[in-house]
């Protein structure tokens, strides 16, 4: 029956599976070893996501450049729209050697369109990871800050849980509240 279960169950819930085995293996072996796990917190991490002033403002901002990079896309696909218009109305006054090099041109135009188009769509990967990696980072500080100063023994995201006691902290809150003091906007001026 657990394997049914398991089979069923998407990449991602199996990776939080795992990770909760690991976590009651860790609690388990510092029992083991005279430790005792007392004070334990969750944090819901996509609530913090959804309420980072941080997370916020980056998604505005990659709007902003999607845009950007949507007009650049839209301005050469009319170049390159104009071009086969030129071609196609002047076949009867241009040499053949002249209709020839224009194509090459457009040919040209077109590859050179085909590759902005993946390197914007690389572009934009790359941004949005490096920004959310900078966010993240200034986040597990926080996290670790917030464990450390009430004294926690481990600090995990509630979404890895399938049960919690009574004896759990949510500091879901907390954990917002100073990452919003922290971190306000990454400028993605900079990021390729």
């Amino acid at each position: 029956m657990l394997c049914t279960f398991i089979y069923f169950m998407s990449l991602q819930n199996i990776k939080y599976l795992f990770l909760s085995i690991l976590t009651i293996g860790f609690c388990s072996l510092s029992y083991a070893e005279g430790k005792k796990i007392d004070h334990i917190a969750i944090v819901d991490m996509q609530r913090v996501e959804k309420d980072s002033v941080a997370v916020k403002a980056l998604l505005v901002d990659l709007e902003k450049k999607e845009k950007y990079y949507q007009d650049l896309i839209k301005k050469m696909e009319n170049e390159i729209s104009n071009k086969r218009e030129e071609i196609e109305s002047k076949r009867n006054i241009w040499s053949s050697q002249k209709i020839e090099d224009e194509r090459k041109k457009a040919e040209n135009m077109i590859n050179d369109y085909q590759s902005k188009v993946t390197n914007f769509a690389n572009n934009m990967d790359s941004i949005k990871n490096s920004a959310l990696n900078e966010i993240n980072a200034i986040m597990k500080d926080v996290i670790g800050d917030i464990g450390k100063d009430q004294n926690f023994d481990i600090v995990m995201p509630s979404n890895i849980l399938m049960y919690y006691g009574d004896n759990v902290s949510d500091i879901t809150d907390s954990v917002v509240s100073k990452l919003n003091k922290k971190i306000k906007k990454v400028d993605i001026s900079d990021k390729k």
